[in-house]
């Protein structure tokens, strides 16, 4: 059996994330904490206050890594900001963990770009950042 590769792609990461969800999991001292919260309530999206985080800056990966800390509890996966790869055993059911990481997601505001989503053999290579 051939190892497989699900090449995951967030749909519009930087705009949706929840701000709640990352202020929640984030350990840090008060001050910075308090730093960070600015950065967030810094006017990304005037439509959406409550979500995103500026994108390009040295801080957005950061950001992004805080709200997703726990998804390689979901499958064994590689990731750096929104950009996510899934290493599966032959075994492995994709559709059962793909469903999983959209309910992680769901949680922390985002989804799953479908359109850019793919599932591919090991052998096959596959992009990653």
């Amino acid at each position: 059996m051939v190892k497989k590769i699900i090449e995951l792609d967030i749909e519009k990461c930087f705009d949706r994330i929840s701000h709640s969800c990352i202020m929640e999991r984030l350990i840090a001292p008060s001050k910075v904490k308090t730093g960070i919260f600015r950065c967030l309530k810094s006017g990304v999206s005037v439509q959406f206050p409550e979500q995103g985080t500026p994108q390009g800056g040295v801080i957005s990966p950061l950001l992004a890594n805080v709200a997703l800390n726990g998804i390689e509890d979901v499958h064994t996966s590689l990731r750096y900001a929104d950009d996510m790869v899934f290493i599966l055993k032959p075994k492995d059911d994709a559709d059962k963990i793909l469903n999983k990481v959209k309910t992680f997601l769901a949680e922390r505001g985002m989804n799953v770009s479908e359109s850019k989503t793919k599932v591919t053999k090991a052998t096959n290579g596959f992009n990653f950042l």
